[in-house]
């Protein structure tokens, strides 16, 4: 019901001449509103906020008149590093908290945008490695895996049962393993999910064949 909904607002908001950067920065202060809530009433709303943003930025072609320039790359890249610079600061002063939390949430929407944003600018200057690059084995493996890496991640990051930070003391060998952990979890979940969709198919090509 969302997307039917942002794409009324953008018809409305091109038939009234409302820019895009008008809505990008009405969102963006809907978003700080959203972290704000979340800090000091535990409402989450921020990730209705970034898909939002996200929406917004799908119908924007970064190539041309929009292409990413150096010079705000580099800016892009001082305010993120900014940022993350904030959430150690913070973790050491606020672990826990519900302020910590929205600065958390608030410190990877930045990283997300800028890897994004990195992306877009390699484009510029090295279109046919991106485009190459795109249509490699591993782009591909990434594209069809990441989705399922994403669900079941969270299992070795948070809480102590299965936290790979928490059962290995070294960082280096706790992250290592949280990413092998997260892509195996991944393979499962996906062999689950392709053996629920054949099994599907085959029982949808059945009754196709007892209909004819």
């Amino acid at each position: 019901a969302l997307v039917p909904l942002l794409q009324f607002i953008k018809l409305q908001a091109k038939k009234k001449n409302v820019s895009s950067g008008l809505l990008f920065v009405i969102v963006l202060l809907l978003f700080a509103l959203s972290l704000i809530l979340e800090a000091f009433t535990g409402i989450t709303l921020y990730y209705l906020a970034v898909f939002v943003i996200g929406y917004l930025l799908g119908d924007i072609n970064f190539g041309g008149e929009n292409k990413i320039k150096l010079p705000l790359f580099c800016i892009s890249t001082i305010i993120m590093l900014a940022v993350q610079v904030l959430r150690l600061a913070m973790r050491n002063a606020f672990d826990d908290s519900g302020l910590y939390v929205s600065v958390v949430s608030f410190a990877q929407t930045v990283l997300g945008g800028w890897i994004c944003m990195f992306i877009f600018w390699l484009h510029s200057i090295a279109p046919r490695f991106i485009d190459a690059l795109g249509q490699s084995p591993l782009m591909k493996w990434l594209d069809k895996m990441s989705f399922f890496i994403y669900m079941v991640h969270g299992i070795f990051c948070v809480g102590t049962t299965f936290n790979t930070f928490v059962l290995i003391g070294n960082i280096w060998l706790a992250t290592l393993a949280f990413f092998a952990c997260s892509v195996a979890a991944a393979f499962v979940l996906y062999g689950i999910h392709s053996g629920i969709m054949h099994l599907i198919n085959l029982i949808g090509s059945q009754k196709r064949k007892s209909l004819n």
